[in-house]
């Protein structure tokens, strides 16, 4: 049996990628800093390793024995990794590379997933992109099959609001408690939204492509849609009575940014998300409405 490894696979995209590959009988392992309890259905077959991707030795001994590496583990947030540059470094470059070194070493194939807006000056989307740029490296250079995919505005259920705040979890919570939904600036950011399940389509798509992809694998649907209309939307979903608040720009994130992904770089592997944005958020809001009754 296939044996697979999952860095930070009980994160959000993490562990929604582990429940597709469950599905499909590969054995799993997870690899994550954190001792926290999982308990999704079918889970009690994953295996799960405490360790740190900056602990070389640990992670490279892991590799060695699996047939595939998905690398998610990472620091996150755009201006919360603004006072903590060294951390994201060492996390999401450091890291990565220790990940890399290990799958050249042991003729490994792998698959790095990082993110859309990676031209922002903030450390998150640096040292991502960075990551992006050595994972193209290294299969250039060793001849090896790493692949780069690019998750854009990822939502779906599981995901955490808080330290890191995203959008969608955020505005959901606040529609469902008739609160304020706060934004950042003017709200004319334009955004690609992307449902969860579609962005881990991509991931399996392109770990099943054989051949050579020289460039990064844009999981974007194309669709544009400003802050303003998302917020709006989720009022709607919710019945809300909440209204928008504004408020100055975070650290680290341009005012008027554009994130929208390239749908020709999705043309290998034969697919494009297209989850339209409002079938998406109906069946996320639920489990929002089910996290909050446990708070």
């Amino acid at each position: 049996m296939t044996k697979i490894l999952v860095t930070g696979g009980k994160g959000f995209i993490g562990s929604h990628l582990i429940d597709a590959l469950l599905k499909q009988n590969y054995e799993v392992i997870t690899y994550d800093n954190t001792d926290k309890k999982v308990d999704y259905e079918g889970w009690g077959k994953v295996k799960h390793i405490q360790g740190d991707i900056i602990d070389n030795d640990s992670i490279s001994k892991v590799i060695a024995k699996t047939d595939y590496i998905f690398h998610l583990a990472a620091v996150l947030g755009t201006s919360e990794t603004i006072e903590n540059v060294r951390q994201a470094v060492d996390l999401n470059i450091i890291g990565a590379l220790n990940v890399f070194d290990a799958i050249k070493k042991y003729r490994k194939r792998g698959q790095t997933i990082t993110i859309g807006g990676i031209e922002w000056l903030n450390p998150y989307a640096i040292t991502k992109l960075t990551a992006e740029k050595f994972a193209l490296m290294y299969s250039k250079e060793f001849d090896l099959d790493i692949k780069v995919v690019r998750g854009f505005n990822t939502y779906g259920t599981r995901q955490k609001y808080k330290p890191v705040k995203k959008a969608v979890p955020n505005f959901i919570l606040n529609a469902l408690q008739n609160k304020p939904l706060e934004i950042y600036g003017d709200g004319k950011q334009i955004l690609d939204l992307v449902y969860v399940g579609d962005l881990v389509e991509v991931i399996l798509r392109t770990m099943n492509f054989q051949g050579e992809i020289t460039h990064v694998i844009d999981a974007g649907t194309g669709v544009k849609i400003t802050v303003n209309d998302l917020a709006q939307t989720i009022i709607k979903l919710t019945n809300s009575k909440s209204k928008l608040s504004y408020s100055p720009m975070r650290s680290g994130e341009p005012e008027h940014s554009i994130t929208l992904g390239k749908l020709e770089t999705l043309r290998e592997i034969e697919y494009t998300p297209s989850t339209p944005l409002e079938k998406g958020l109906i069946i996320t809001i639920p489990w929002y409405k089910e996290y909050l009754a446990k708070l």
